[in-house]
This record gives C-alpha cells, structure tokens and sequence, in this order.
C-alpha cells in the first residue's frame, strides 16, 4: 500500500507548502533546483514530499521516487 493511501490533509503546513510551490515555478521556467527536507522523525517529512510530488506532477514535472534507510 502506497503512503498516500494513508495521509491525510497537511496540516500547519502553509509555510512550506508556499515555498514549495515558488520552487516548482522556478522549475517552470527551466531553472534547476534543489530541496532538502529534513527532522525529526514523525513530524510529516513523507506527507510533505507526497504533497510535493502530486503538485510536481500536476506542472507536468518529472518526478523520480526513491527511498533508503540510515544505515544503508
């Protein structure tokens, strides 16, 4: 099951959200660009790059998924 089966609505999240969406019009106007998103764990770091991914996708962005775990 994918995660996105399971979030729900992000919440508190307009900040990040509105920097975000000012890097995917960067994007659109052929710039590069690059976003760490980093914390503590359980404080919404997955639910925010789904968000991220749909929002990529609905610019017509190409969006590339791949996970890893710290020890690896």
């Amino acid at each position: 099951m994918s995660t996105d089966a399971l979030a729900g609505p992000l919440v508190g999240r307009d900040a990040e959200l509105a920097e975000l969406d000012a890097m995917l019009g960067v994007l659109a106007g052929g710039v590069s660009a690059c976003v760490a998103v980093e914390g503590e764990p359980g404080i919404g770091k997955t639910s925010l790059l789904s968000e991220l991914r749909h929002r990529a996708e609905e610019h017509g962005c190409l969006v590339l998924n791949g996970v890893a775990a710290e020890f690896e």
